[in-house]
């Protein structure tokens, strides 16, 4: 679809981005996924130095319904068969549909930009630059300036007091995936668009990101007092690329962002990677727009390490899409040790307003995918998913000893939801059968409509 945009007449530019066609992914097996599964989607930057007028043109506009999400932003807008005029008054993230979710502008409203050049700076002003892999050392400041499209990705390792600012594209497309799908080799997640590994104060602000080979921006291996502020994922469609991933880390915060990934949106992941022995501790995603195309939008998983999750708060989230849950707490591969606890979800908003799809994993007996409805499932979970040893690939191995497990959720708070234009059965999944798994303290209240289905045994459960 065709987009001329302008803000108080200027015309801005417009960007391509390569998302998902269908609700269709796999495990890596060391092919990518076919082009004929995807489709090339917008988006367009915009810096909003005062309030004005955002005017979309479109020959694809005739006689289609348009619609901005998120619903809940009450953006006002005037259409023609041609036309659309948005009134632009505050910074922020929201997508302009005419008629169904592939035909698509993605608008992100920035604050304005102001960079003060320094000796210790790696800077990539407007234009197109190729560095490949950008490292920057401690104290140092990475800048994408305005116009800026960067292909390369940010590697952080062992460094503190680093800055990755302004609102330049980072695009990933050139960046292979890491050899092989074996977890404990050191090498993989380390290609991406973004990944740290054992690094501590690092600020990430206004960022676009494009194109990730794999989980898109990853926090590992102990990171400690990490933010990301307006930071906006776009262009993901690989195999399993999730959005952010915060592995083993502590202290980050992940606020006024737009997040639209293939697989996972957020996750924050227990030790499960190589050289992941630390806990989860004090992560907040706050006022962010997400789009999640086959996986999972807020998820607390825990992996086939001993680890302790704690203090996860995932607070006024709009949802513009989903392919199925919109929020989890689980466990995957079974560690023997597993503790997952203060957990918080609130105020989280999805548009549903279409019927949702089914989403199907590709295989060598269905490598087509089937436009079937979404069956009827929860969207939200709480439960022990896979128990077992983790034999590689997402493959789990029996169970030998039962006794051998320990697994634990305490004080998990699941509060306000709401769902607009629902077209689906709502419900939540509240799952203590495994008997391995304890579940204990859960409250929750205003769910939006949705039923809970509950299995087994939760001690000190409120329902309001």
């Amino acid at each position: 679809m065709d987009f001329k945009v302008f803000f108080n007449g200027t015309a801005q530019m417009v960007y391509p981005a390569r998302v998902s066609a269908m609700q269709f992914n796999q495990i890596y097996q060391g092919r990518q996924r076919s082009l004929d599964q995807t489709l090339i989607s917008h988006f367009v930057s915009v810096e909003l130095t005062e309030p004005g007028d955002l005017v979309v043109e479109s020959s694809g506009f005739a006689g289609k319904n348009i619609e901005i999400r998120p619903f809940d932003y009450n953006i006002p807008f005037a259409a023609d068969d041609s036309r659309v005029t948005i009134r632009l008054d505050k910074p922020g993230q929201f997508v302009l549909e005419a008629g169904d979710r592939d035909h698509v502008l993605h608008i992100f409203v920035n604050p304005p930009f102001h960079y003060e050049h320094s000796d210790n700076e790696i800077y990539f002003g407007p234009g197109i630059h190729h560095p490949g892999t950008i490292s920057p050392v401690s104290g140092q400041t990475v800048c994408f300036d305005a116009g800026a499209v960067v292909y390369g990705h940010l590697k952080l390792v062992d460094v503190q007091d680093v800055k990755i600012v302004g609102p330049g594209i980072l695009d990933s497309e050139n960046i292979p995936r890491d050899p092989g799908n074996n977890m404990t080799n050191p090498e993989y997640i380390t290609n991406s668009c973004f990944v740290s590994m054992n690094c501590k104060n690092i600020q990430v602000s206004d960022v676009i990101f494009r194109d990730a080979p794999i989980w898109a921006v990853v926090v590992r291996n102990n990171c400690r007092n990490v933010t990301f502020d307006n930071v906006k994922l776009i262009g993901m469609w690989r195999y399993n690329s999730d959005g952010i991933d915060i592995c083993a880390s502590q202290d980050v915060v992940i606020k006024n962002s737009f997040i639209r990934s293939f697989d996972d949106c957020f996750v924050a992941r227990g030790a499960y990677l190589q050289n992941e022995t630390e806990d989860v501790d004090n992560v907040l995603v706050e006022n962010c727009v997400m789009w999640c195309d086959w996986g999972k939008c807020l998820e607390v998983w825990a992996g086939h390490l001993p680890c302790l999750i704690k203090n996860v708060t995932c607070r006024n989230i709009q949802i513009v899409h989903t392919s199925h849950i919109i929020a989890d707490i689980t466990t995957w591969f079974g560690s023997n040790d597993t503790k997952i606890r203060n957990i918080t979800y609130e105020n989280i908003t999805l548009d549903i307003g279409e019927e949702l799809l089914e989403p199907q994993i590709e295989s060598k007996d269905t490598p087509v995918y089937q436009w079937l409805p979404r069956q009827p499932k929860p969207l939200v979970k709480i439960c022990c998913e896979k128990l077992g040893r983790n034999l590689g690939n997402q493959h789990f191995g029996e169970v030998a000893d039962p006794e051998y497990y320990n697994l634990s959720f305490e004080n998990i708070v699941m509060r306000n939801f709401k769902f607009n234009k629902p077209s689906i059965p709502l419900s939540l999944l509240l799952d203590a059968s495994q008997p391995r798994l304890k579940i204990k303290g859960v409250t929750l209240c205003d769910l939006g409509g949705m039923k809970v289905e509950q299995t087994g045994v939760v001690e000190d459960l409120s329902i309001e």
